[in-house]
């Protein structure tokens, strides 16, 4: 499921292109049009940005609004080195949303 491939792509794209968090419970993307052009379609068969934050709502992810981490996504199930926590990743399974995240993710995406 998504989790798993998000965590993959984590593992195996280029952290020039997206890459996780120096504390490894977030993820930023770095270079979003080789995003778009290299890694959406390899690992989703579309290019839509907007398909792919439609999924990280849907998983409970949170796009992080202040401190260092700020741009990033994240989850608490979700964390660098912790493949044991992707089946607490569920869709539909929203967390609590602490003050320096955003419950939704929005954005201007294609």
């Amino acid at each position: 499921g998504f989790p798993h491939v998000l965590y993959n792509i984590l593992e195996v794209e280029a952290p020039e292109v997206i890459t996780w968090t120096s504390t490894g419970r977030a993820f930023g993307i770095q270079d979003m049009p080789r995003f778009r052009t290299q890694v959406l379609p390899t690992h989703f068969k579309h290019d839509k940005f907007s398909s792919f934050q439609r999924q990280l709502n849907l998983y409970g992810f949170r796009k992080i609004v202040r401190g260092k981490e700020a741009g990033g996504y994240m989850h608490k199930d979700f964390q660098r080195g912790r493949a044991d926590l992707l089946p607490h990743v569920r869709r539909g399974h929203m967390p609590p949303c602490p003050p320096q995240y955003e419950r939704k993710i929005y954005g201007s995406g294609g």
